[in-house]
C-alpha cells in the first residue's frame, strides 16, 4: 500500500510525530492495553503541549484528511510488521453533542472502515482483520468502557458497520 503520507519522526518507541497542513502537531501513539496479552490501542490526534496528551476529539479540517489517515495507517501497519506478535485495536473517539445528551456519530470509526474497505484485498492478504459489534443501550451508547465494551469480535466483512477494528499479522 503505497499512499502519499506525511513524514514522521519517532517521538518514542511507540509514538510518531508529524505536522499536518496548517502546522498542526500530530501524534500517533500505539499503547499496550493493561491486563491484555499482546493487544495494543491505536490513537492519534493533535498533540496538546499544555496537557501533554493527544486530543483525539479535535477536528483539524485542513483539507488533508486523506494524508493524515494514510500516515496513521502506514505507521500502524509498519508497527504490526515490526511487532508480529501484537494485535492492534482501533476505534474512533466519541463525544456528546454540544448541549445534548446524544452522541455524535463515530466519524473516525467510519473513516477507518472506509479505508479498510477500499484496501481490503491488499490488507486481507497479510493481516487478520476483525470488526467489533458492540452492544448498545436504548440511547445508542455502547455499554462498557473501551476496550472492555460489551459485544463481540467477528471476521471483517465489507459493507458491514462495526464499532472498532483489529488487525494482526498472519503467520
Amino acid at each position: 500500500m503505497n499512499l502519499p503520507s506525511y513524514d514522521t519522526v519517532a517521538y518514542a518507541e511507540n509514538a510518531f510525530q508529524f505536522y499536518s497542513k496548517g502546522n498542526h502537531n500530530m501524534l500517533i501513539a500505539i499503547v499496550k492495553l493493561p491486563e491484555r496479552v499482546n493487544e495494543y490501542n491505536l490513537g492519534f490526534g493533535v498533540w496538546d503541549r499544555e496537557t501533554n496528551k493527544i486530543d483525539d476529539k479535535i477536528s483539524v479540517n485542513n483539507g488533508d484528511r486523506d494524508l493524515i489517515l494514510a500516515t496513521v495507517a502506514k505507521k500502524a501497519l509498519e508497527y504490526i510488521d515490526n511487532h508480529p506478535e501484537i494485535k492492534l485495536l482501533a476505534t474512533g473517539s466519541v463525544r456528546k453533542k454540544e448541549g445534548s445528551n446524544e452522541f455524535e456519530m463515530r466519524l473516525r470509526t467510519r473513516l477507518y472502515q472506509m479505508g479498510i474497505n477500499q484496501y481490503y484485498e491488499y490488507l486481507a492478504q497479510r493481516y487478520h482483520i476483525e470488526g467489533f459489534k458492540a452492544v448498545k443501550n436504548t440511547e445508542g451508547e455502547i455499554e462498557g468502557n473501551w476496550p472492555d465494551w460489551k459485544g463481540e469480535w467477528v471476521p471483517f466483512t465489507k459493507s458491514t458497520n462495526y464499532d472498532a477494528f483489529s488487525l494482526n499479522l498472519k503467520r
